[in-house]
């Protein structure tokens, strides 16, 4: 999945916004970084991305309604991201209002295709069709791609399949061990054929030389086939090992990154204690 394009209109400080990541500038940023004081809303323009595909977001904890990210005094709130998926690209929308009364009306959810054509209309079918498309659901999003503040080291304390699983489905491996399986599957089928042939050659005894000639062509194939399959198969396995350390050593990197930040943001305050102790010695 690559974002395109996220946009809002008011959530929590934020009462409009759109970031192009498939145009100039970002286009060719590479690495985008947020920054801005304290509630400027760098944390918002993250919160729209679940928000738009799944109805939910960090921000909030369970069983808090959606409609409390929506600003103060405001009636109508939306969230709304453009992915590309396989080359196809698609908009999910979240949207929630408040009624004249004050009383918050139930989310609406809506996923169209480039061409504009409905795809699903809904809270759950549109959680249904994002995850049939992106393959991820709302906790692995949250887990393993939109980490919320101080929660990076929820990825790297969570079970060791559960981490095998989100980096295979993020890495792309699932490729990888699909075709490692169906080359075992034929190395497999090819060792079948040549016993067979081994077989039929030990009890055959006198044979026409044409026959034998033949059956030995066809033995000395399989023996090619099964070789090159074999390689085939630790090649599969290799870029799989080497495609889950860089997924690893990427998620250990992005929590030392925090910590270093969480660091740097408290140093003045520590400063003014340590300056505020020697004052008083």
């Amino acid at each position: 999945m690559k974002v395109r394009a996220i946009r809002g209109r008011n959530l929590a400080s934020l009462p409009e916004f759109e970031v192009r990541f498939d145009r100039p500038p970002l286009a060719g940023a590479g690495i985008v970084a947020i920054t801005g004081p304290t509630g400027a809303g760098k944390s918002t323009l993250l919160d729209a991305i679940p928000l738009a595909l799944y109805g939910r977001t960090p921000r909030l904890r369970a069983g808090e309604a959606s409609g409390q990210i929506i600003t103060r005094g405001a009636t109508e709130a939306l969230a709304e991201v453009e992915i590309e998926v396989d080359g196809r690209v698609f908009t999910s929308r979240w949207s929630r209002r408040i009624s004249r009364g004050g009383r918050l009306q139930p989310a609406v959810m809506e996923l169209h295709d480039d061409g504009g054509a409905g795809v699903a209309l809904g809270v759950d079918p549109v959680r249904d069709a994002v995850f049939a498309r992106v393959g991820l659901r709302y906790d692995e999003l949250r887990q393993a791609v939109l980490l919320a503040q101080n929660q990076f080291a929820a990825f790297l304390t969570s079970g060791a399949g559960e981490r095998a699983a989100l980096l295979e489905r993020l890495s792309g491996a699932q490729v990888y061990r699909r075709a490692s399986e169906e080359a075992y599957r034929r190395s497999d089928a090819a060792d079948g054929h040549v016993a067979a042939l081994e077989q039929r050659l030990a009890g055959l005894g006198a044979m026409a030389p044409l026959d034998r000639a033949n059956l030995g062509k066809e033995r000395a194939a399989l023996v090619r086939e099964r070789a090159a399959l074999d390689e085939s198969l630790d090649a599969l396995r290799a870029a799989i090992a080497a495609m889950k350390s860089r997924s690893e050593r990427g998620a250990a990197l992005a929590a030392a990154e925090e910590a270093s930040r969480l660091v740097a943001e408290d140093a003045p305050r520590v400063d003014a204690l340590k300056r505020g102790v020697a004052q008083a010695e």
